[in-house]
């Protein structure tokens, strides 16, 4: 299992193809990078150099209190440091698109390409998130889960779990296999 320690931590790494490098940051919290292995056909254009965030996946568990943008980004300038990889283009999706806009924001001499998937430049529109869920049928315990905080990986698996069909246009329930082997969490 390739890792590197990095500020208090370790980072789980792993690349794929021979294009230009490329960061990949996933969404969640909660997720690890493997829903966005598909980019693994893009692998003569770019080199996916997936990783899961601190806290995330198959990373290291360090204090909460850890996990801010700054060190997030602080994280992945690390690993770009730790591949020798000079510039590389920076792919975020969903909230790894927060910590995408964040790694050019701090570290711009770093970054060739900024690719962002399904993403914002800021979360200030919970109300919106909520509406839209209302009007896509979110049942009680779904809009309850939206509202939630886990307390441990468990806890954000199952939150996930409940809000998972909001993410679908048709929403199909083996989709839930795929959620099971999405979500990791660590011993």
């Amino acid at each position: 299992m390739p890792t590197v320690e990095l500020h208090g931590t370790h980072l789980f790494y792993t690349t794929s193809g021979t294009g230009v490098p490329c960061l990949v940051m996933h969404g969640g919290p909660g997720l690890d990078h493997t829903y966005l292995r598909g980019l693994d056909t893009l692998g003569d254009v770019l080199r996916p150099d997936y990783y899961d965030h601190r806290h995330n996946g198959r990373s290291g568990r360090p204090p909460l209190g850890t996990i801010t943008h700054a060190q997030l980004a602080a994280d992945a300038e690390g690993l770009r440091q730790h591949l020798n990889l000079g510039k590389v283009a920076v792919l975020g999706h969903s909230y790894g698109g927060f910590i995408a806009l964040e790694c050019v924001l701090r570290y711009p001499e770093s970054v060739s390409h900024l690719i962002l998937l399904d993403t914002a430049p800021v979360f200030n529109y919970g109300e919106a998130i909520l509406e839209n869920a209302r009007v896509m049928g979110a049942t009680p315990e779904m809009m309850e889960a939206l509202a939630a905080s886990a307390a441990d990986d468990e806890d954000m698996k199952r939150i996930l779990k409940r809000i998972w069909p909001l993410y679908f246009y048709r929403y199909q329930p083996a989709y839930d296999a795929v959620l099971d082997e999405t979500i990791f969490c660590a011993a």
